[in-house]
């Protein structure tokens, strides 16, 4: 990034920031501003900070908790910042401009710091579902030093049959390490994404259960480790059963469940089916639910009742003891009994139905005298800590004839039932996935929404792991994707299965590559000798990459400005060139102004008239590339100062 070399007013004119935010800085600075005499000589003296904890300081003495060879570096790795970005793929993409949805292409470390300036503590839901460390999964190949530069070099990391050079055997010495040294920092950057009252939904198997638990207590604290929930995943019967030897079979895995924090965060109620509901005690009670509901729409004071079997025969239906069954269990929603409630004996209305709420706030429907009773309530009951009703069986028939995931799916039923236990429908909730995998997450969103009018939004990162036509497990995969001229990669799969759920829900998404940075950047060499040093100091005053297309460059600008995956954007020509305006131009009467203004060609030199004509549309914020000034002086102190005339805050990039 260019350096403002002019002596103007710094406080009027602002460089955007080339990297995500540096959390061991802002840690500092936050930390001088509780604790001022804990600094010295600009630093935190941890000695002085130590004394003045007092007893609220742990010291060098044992204690309880998890540790691993590589912790510290994996702690340094979330702290570290990132000059990568996010390149836009139209072409990839569904419903671009009007889309809310977002599907990211690329290794999740880099992405989760990228996504930081924006979208810190605005995610009400993070579910993943890592690798299992079962021996064969892939670990992510992290190289702390510099992210952007690894993943861009880790095509290489699989041979020509597909198999993956990044594996983590059990015969390794480092086995657990290597794995708890990729989640860590994941964790970590995925906590501060999370709202106040935000949820975290982690899968899981029995390889990692202890370990996983351990480390979310220590990133989320204790009491915001909420539930470990077994999840049935298999039957006990033919292959499985047949290999029991030494130890049980697995038919289970987990969701470990944590918040941001429990003091603000409330699951929602999800009624489940009753587990007794097919044990033949069902027809012992559904002979008392007689009645029902013409028109449930209605307010209660206006319905109308029949008995079902009246229905049934208005409706064509024939009326033998198993049709009646099954169509009191359909409409268990609307099929009603009378019972006794003496709290409500005493009441008169002028209708024979009346919705009624008692001085404990408990409501009920008053019936002549009588509760109403619904079948539905009968047949469900509250969904607690044990979820034994989630089939894993035929996933392939949730894919929208996507073909390839092999293993590891997650139904759309648990998924849609986390989605129900953590999120509101109508509240704009982002839910993230960022081990994204067969793309189920977002599927899911898609589906809940259609179901209960909801309007969640979703984002997904998958790493573009190759698949092999050679490899057994892969080659269905890569011949699907050869066949829609499709990279043959997990992301392409995932994107293609997002791409047909968007078409079944009428929904869109906005598609972004993990890439390096557009603008040009410090990259020192040992042993660079003096004459190349002064070249590249020269190239260095450029701001950005001479090939840098200018939609790239707009998303990496609204990126580091804090700005969202799905922004609305649109272009304008004023006096004669072209801007970009993004956000709403016009602010409601009372409202600040939002609305970013943005000149990004590099080869047209603005005048002082067409610029004062830009600013003179009120924006918020005017970005203007450095380059666009091509060296002159006099021009960009004019521009600072027609910005301040009109109160608008100006950045050069």
């Amino acid at each position: 990034m260019a350096q403002d070399a002019l002596n103007t007013d710094t406080d009027t004119i602002h460089e955007v920031s080339g990297v995500s935010p540096d959390f061991r800085t802002e840690l500092a600075a936050q930390l001088a501003h509780l604790v001022p005499e804990a600094v010295a000589d600009g630093t935190i003296d941890i000695d002085k900070l130590t004394e003045l904890l007092g007893g609220d300081a742990s010291g060098t003495a044992e204690r309880f908790g998890l540790f691993w060879p590589g912790k510290k570096r994996a702690m340094r790795a979330a702290q570290l910042p990132t000059s990568a970005t996010l390149r836009p793929e139209k072409g990839k993409s569904r419903n671009w401009d009007s889309a809310t949805n977002a599907f990211i292409e690329g290794d999740n470390l880099e992405v989760l710091k990228v996504l930081q300036k924006h979208y810190h503590g605005h995610i009400k839901l993070i579910y993943i579902d890592p690798p299992y460390n079962t021996g064969h999964d892939f670990i992510y190949p992290d190289n702390f030093k510099d992210g952007i530069r690894n993943y861009l070099g880790w095509s290489q990391q699989t041979s020509s049959d597909g198999k993956k050079l990044s594996t983590n055997a059990e015969s390794e010495g480092r086995y657990h390490s290597n794995w708890l040294n990729m989640l860590y920092p994941r964790l970590k950057l995925a906590r501060n994404l999370l709202t106040p009252d935000g949820y975290i939904a982690i899968s899981i198997d029995d390889s990692e259960l202890s370990n996983l638990v351990t480390m979310c207590r220590e990133i989320f604290g204790e009491d915001n480790v909420i539930n470990t929930i077994p999840v049935k995943s298999s039957e006990t019967s033919g292959v499985k059963m047949s290999h029991v030897d030494k130890r049980l079979p697995k038919i289970k895995e987990y969701v470990v469940l944590c918040t941001r924090d429990h003091t603000r965060a409330s699951l929602n109620r999800v009624d489940v089916p009753k587990s007794g509901s097919a044990d033949g005690t069902l027809d012992k009670y559904l002979k008392y639910y007689n009645k029902i509901i013409i028109n449930p729409s209605a307010p209660a004071e206006e319905w109308v009742l029949t008995s079902v079997k009246d229905a049934m025969v208005e409706q064509g239906l024939p009326t033998t003891a198993d049709a009646v069954r099954k169509f009191k269990v359909e409409n268990a929603e609307r099929v009603v009994y009378r019972t006794n409630n003496a709290s409500l004996s005493d009441m008169a209305f002028d209708t024979p139905i009346a919705r009624v709420t008692s001085p404990t706030g408990i409501e009920y429907i008053w019936w002549e005298g009588k509760q109403m009773l619904f079948l539905s309530d009968y047949l469900k009951e509250s969904l607690c800590d044990l979820w034994t009703d989630i089939s894993t069986i035929n996933l392939n028939k949730e894919t929208n004839g996507v073909k390839g995931f092999r293993n590891g799916q997650k139904p759309l039923k648990l998924l849609q039932r986390i989605l129900a236990l953590t999120t509101q429908p109508a509240s704009n909730d982002i839910v993230l996935d960022f081990f994204a995998g067969s793309g189920s997450t977002g599927h899911a969103v898609m589906k809940q929404n259609s179901e209960d009018g909801g309007n969640r939004r979703f984002i997904l990162v998958q790493l573009p792991e190759p698949l092999h036509e050679k490899n057994k497990e892969q080659k269905e995969g890569y011949k699907f994707c050869t066949e829609l001229k499709l990279e043959p990669t997990i992301s392409s799969l995932s994107r293609e299965r997002v791409r047909r759920a968007a078409e079944e829900f009428d929904a869109g998404f906005r598609s972004y590559t993990l890439a390096d940075t557009n603008f040009k950047k410090w990259q020192p060499q040992p042993g660079i000798d003096a004459e190349t040093l002064s070249q590249t100091l020269i190239d260095l005053r450029g701001s950005s990459n001479d090939n840098a297309d200018p939609e790239d460059l707009l998303v990496e600008i609204l990126l580091k400005q804090g700005r969202s995956l799905v922004e609305s954007i649109r272009d304008i020509d004023i006096d004669d060139l072209p801007y970009t305006i993004v956000g709403e131009q016009h602010a409601a009467a009372g409202e600040d102004r939002t609305c970013l203004l943005l000149y990004l060609n590099e080869h047209v030199k603005p005048s002082v008239e067409q610029l004062r004509a830009a600013v003179a549309t009120a924006p918020a914020e005017f970005i203007i590339l450095e380059d666009a000034f091509q060296g002159d002086d006099e021009l960009k102190t004019n521009v600072v100062q027609i910005c301040a005339t009109h109160n608008v805050e100006l950045r050069t990039v």
